[in-house]
């Protein structure tokens, strides 16, 4: 199965894109698939490179089969903002619907206090999920992903009769 970043090099918006086998659910693309593809059209549109993507909105508005053609379009390119519109066609059909705002960084007087990131394990030190299951989607395997090891614990005391 083909991975993410293979399916991305692979994609041309100026080009109808065969939806790989395993990016399926059912009869349709995967959201994250269509919004991947909607996301790498915007930034081979034509113009200045586009700054980090800040903000997005996808309206999946039916199947996407088969083979999308996906058209974007700046839609205005200021000082520090460029808003595209993305849409993605299956057959004549609107399959989902793209905005996508790309901005630069600015400094701001507002001060926030973060919270920090929680202690998670490393990807490496999660358990495996490859084993075959029913439940798990197609495309598992073009992610890596795995489940954090289960911290013992001790007992639950037992409440009094």
């Amino acid at each position: 199965m083909t991975t993410l970043a293979e399916v991305l090099a692979s994609f041309d918006p100026n080009a109808q894109f065969a939806i790989p086998e395993g990016w399926t659910q059912g009869r349709t693309a995967y959201g994250g698939l269509t919004a991947a593809l909607a996301v790498a059209a915007a930034q081979q549109t034509d113009g200045d490179a586009l700054p980090p993507l800040r903000a997005a909105q996808f309206a999946f508005t039916a199947p996407a089969t088969e083979k999308l053609s996906v058209q974007a379009q700046r839609l205005r390119e200021g000082r520090s903002v460029t808003s595209v519109a993305v849409e993605s066609l299956s057959g004549n059909t609107v399959a989902a619907q793209s905005t996508l705002i790309f901005s630069a960084g600015r400094e701001s007087s507002v001060r926030h206090s973060m919270i920090t990131r929680p202690d998670v394990p490393a990807p490496e030190d999660c358990l495996s999920l490859d084993a075959p299951s029913t439940l798990q989607p197609s495309s598992l395997p073009t992610s890596n992903a795995g489940w954090p090891p289960v911290p013992s614990r001790s007992p639950m005391p037992k409440s009094p009769s």
